[in-house]
C-alpha cells in the first residue's frame, strides 16, 4: 500500500502522460484533478491486495479536444449513479476503484472519484498505456462483463446501460457522448465485479509503474541523482527505443463521432519526416524514408518534449521539438482479441499489416536507460 500525497500524485501525472501513447486526456485536466484531489480529507491509498469487496471502473470517454469544464463533476456522477445502482441491487458499496487506461486525465479519474469517497485505488488499469475503445482493454480481453455500466455528464444527466460484451459496449456509449446533451465528452463507471476479478483482469503495478516513470523524468530534468537513483531500476522493467527526434511540422485534427482523429508529423534532424497517425491515441508512425511502418499499436507511440516535459495529442503543437519514443506493450495487450481490435482500427486508416510490430532497424532497450542517455 502507498498513499498519494502531492509529490507522488504529480509524479504520476508526468509518468501517464508519457506512458500514455498521446492520449488519455489532457495535462491541463489532470493538474486540475490534482488540486480537486489535495482539497480532500482524505489521502488516497494505492492498493494491490486482492479482496472479495466490491470495485468497479471509472473513465471519461470521448473526444480528448471536447473537455468539460467541470468534470470532476461528471466523474463524481458516474460514480454515485453505478454505486447507488448496486448498493440498491445487492447492498454493497464501492470500496476500490480501477482506471479504465494510463493517461493524465484517465488515471486520475478513478483517484479523484476515490478521494471524494474515502475509497482505495488499485496499483493497475486496464491498458497500461490509453487506448480508443473499451474492446481494447485487459478487462475486456479476460471476459469481464462490462455492463451495467453508467454514462454521466457534468449536468446530471446520466443513463445505466445494458448489453453483452465490451464492443457492443463501446458502439452504444459512442452515440450516447456524441450528443448535444454530452458534447463528446462523458464519464463512466463500468466493469462492476470485485476487486480480485479486476485485479486479475488489469495490467498490475501500472499506476506505480507511472509514479517511477514521472520520478525519473523529474529527476533527469532537475539533475536530482536521489530521484533517478530510486526510479531507474523500476522504470527499467519496461523497453523502449527511440525512433526519431527533430520538430512539428503540422499537425492534423477532426472531431468524429466522439473520437479525435488525428496526425502529427515531425521534420527528423536527419531531414526525413515521420508522421504519427491516432483515434484519440498514437497508433502507427511511418518514416518518408520507409516502406514498412515504424511501430504499429498496442506498442505505445509516445511525445516528449527536448526539456523533458511528456505531452499528449491535445497539447502538440507545430514547432515543438520532440523525441519521439515507443514503448513495448505490456503483454496483456498482445493477445487475440486485443490485437484484433487493433486490426480494426487500423483498417480503419488504410493499414491492412500486422499489429504490435516494431520495423528492423529499431531496437529496444530498457526505458530508463533510454531516457537518461538522451537527457
Amino acid at each position: 500500500m502507498q498513499q498519494l500525497n502531492k509529490e507522488n500524485l504529480e509524479f504520476i501525472l508526468v509518468g501517464s502522460t508519457l506512458l500514455g501513447s498521446g492520449g488519455g486526456g489532457a495535462i491541463k485536466t489532470g493538474k486540475e484533478f490534482i488540486g480537486i484531489i489535495l482539497q480532500e480529507d482524505h489521502i488516497v491509498n494505492l492498493i494491490d491486495d486482492k479482496s472479495d469487496d466490491f470495485a468497479f471502473v471509472l473513465a471519461d470517454i470521448g473526444a480528448i479536444s471536447a473537455i468539460e469544464e467541470h468534470q470532476e463533476v461528471a466523474i463524481y456522477n458516474a460514480f454515485d449513479v453505478l454505486n447507488n445502482y448496486h448498493k440498491k441491487l445487492n447492498g454493497k458499496g464501492c470500496k476500490c476503484l480501477f482506471p479504465i487506461e494510463t493517461g493524465p486525465e484517465n488515471t486520475f479519474a478513478a483517484i479523484v472519484a476515490a478521494a471524494r469517497n474515502k475509497i482505495d485505488v488499485f496499483d493497475g488499469d486496464g491498458a497500461g498505456r490509453a487506448v480508443p475503445q473499451i474492446q481494447l482493454s485487459s478487462y475486456a480481453e479476460n471476459d469481464i462483463a462490462p455492463a451495467p455500466a453508467a454514462i454521466t455528464n457534468s449536468n446530471k444527466d446520466a443513463l445505466i446501460v445494458f448489453c453483452e460484451g465490451s464492443a457492443d459496449m463501446d458502439s452504444l456509449l459512442r452515440p450516447i457522448t456524441g450528443t448535444n446533451q454530452f458534447g463528446n465528452s462523458a464519464s463512466l463507471s463500468l466493469f462492476p465485479g470485485t476487486v480480485r476479478t479486476l485485479a486479475n483482469g488489469c495490467v498490475m503495478g501500472s499506476i506505480s509503474y507511472s509514479l517511477y516513470t514521472g520520478m525519473l523524468i523529474e529527476g533527469l530534468k532537475n539533475a536530482d541523482n536521489d530521484l533517478i537513483t530510486k526510479a531507474l531500476p523500476a522504470v527499467n522493467k519496461r523497453n523502449a527505443c527511440l525512433v526519431g527526434k527533430g520538430t512539428v511540422k503540422k499537425t492534423t485534427d477532426t472531431v468524429a463521432g466522439a473520437f479525435d482523429f488525428g496526425s502529427v508529423t515531425i521534420t527528423t534532424i536527419e531531414g526525413d519526416e515521420i508522421t504519427v497517425f491516432n483515434q484519440n491515441e498514437n497508433l502507427i508512425a511511418y518514416s518518408s524514408n520507409c516502406s514498412e511502418p515504424l511501430i504499429v499499436a498496442p506498442h505505445s507511440i509516445c511525445f516528449l518534449k527536448y526539456d523533458m516535459s511528456p505531452i499528449t495529442n491535445a497539447e502538440i503543437a507545430e514547432k515543438d521539438q520532440v523525441y519521439l519514443i515507443a514503448i513495448e506493450s505490456y503483454p496483456e495487450l498482445m493477445k487475440n482479441k486485443v490485437l484484433m481490435g487493433f486490426s480494426i482500427l487500423l483498417n480503419g486508416m488504410g493499414y491492412a499489416g500486422k499489429t504490435g510490430t516494431i520495423h528492423s532497424n529499431l531496437k529496444w532497450s530498457p526505458l530508463g536507460s533510454l531516457l537518461k542517455s538522451i537527457q
